[in-house]
């Protein structure tokens, strides 16, 4: 994929913008702009540059893969303040982003079982999950994001 384009500026004139109309003979006028600009080729934004852009991010979104996991509840070891349990995540490698995609009903769970937050940890292709608050009695099961990151 090739880089997208990072050096956009601003179209730069001098007082007022200056336009030529012209009748067209048939009723109609024509406008055309012949204000003098400086950095007029680096301001334009057209098809092509949004067309790379929806690539670039077509190619990030096809790497996102979703899992669900399941945490035992037995799997929770204490470490300091938190509870950590190690993870087992195919596909997973030193440069894998995880994200946890919660919902209403996780949520709910969480906070009546006295857990503040659960977030996963990624050392260098070793994953844990971390618990914040209490240590969770039951299993848990959580829908996650992985996406390459560099």
């Amino acid at each position: 994929m090739a880089d997208l384009r990072t050096d956009y500026t601003d179209a730069v004139w001098t007082g007022k913008k200056k336009y030529v109309i012209e009748n067209n003979g048939d009723g109609t006028s024509s406008i055309t702009d012949v204000t003098v600009y400086d950095n007029y080729e680096k301001s334009f934004f057209g098809a092509s540059d949004a067309n790379a852009i929806n690539e670039a991010i077509n190619a990030k979104l096809d790497k996102v893969i979703l899992k669900d996991i399941t945490i035992q509840s037995s799997s929770w070891n204490e470490d300091s303040d938190l509870f950590k349990a190690p993870l087992s995540i195919e596909d997973l490698t030193a440069k894998t982003k995880v994200d946890i995609n919660t919902t209403a009903e996780i949520v709910k769970t969480m906070m009546e079982n006295g857990i503040y937050a659960i977030y996963i940890e990624n050392d260098n292709g070793t994953a844990k999950a971390v618990a914040i608050g209490n240590k969770p009695a039951e299993n848990i099961t959580l829908s996650v994001s992985l996406m390459e990151v560099q």
